[in-house]
């Protein structure tokens, strides 16, 4: 899991090892949401509701060794509560904990 504890993920963790990257939703809801990384469909997901969970939301995707550090683009396409379509992407580097909107700027 990759959040403010820890930065990056073992080099040394296999093939397809799930890597959870936390984020903050500083927006609104949404539904109808997909996520791509690199074109590859992702797992959006949120922290299971029992007592002492915080909440977090976080991408899944899977760890692939010789990508480690690569950089790669997050494209997360929703439909906002009220109709409107819009897209965003942003900036990462695969097995790190770094994200950054790049479009809308």
């Amino acid at each position: 899991m990759l959040c403010f504890l820890k930065d990056e993920i073992s080099k040394a963790l296999p093939t397809g090892t799930p890597v959870l990257l936390v984020i903050e939703n500083a927006g609104k809801g949404a539904r109808k949401i997909s996520v791509t990384l690199d074109g590859t469909p992702i797992a959006l997901k949120q922290e299971a509701d029992f007592q002492g969970a915080h909440g977090l939301s976080y991408f899944e995707y899977l760890y692939e060794p010789e990508k480690h550090g690569r950089e790669q683009h997050i494209v997360l396409k929703f439909e906002a509560e009220s109709g409107h379509q819009d897209q965003h992407t942003y900036k990462t580097r695969h097995g790190m904990r770094t994200l950054q909107r790049i479009d809308p700027p």
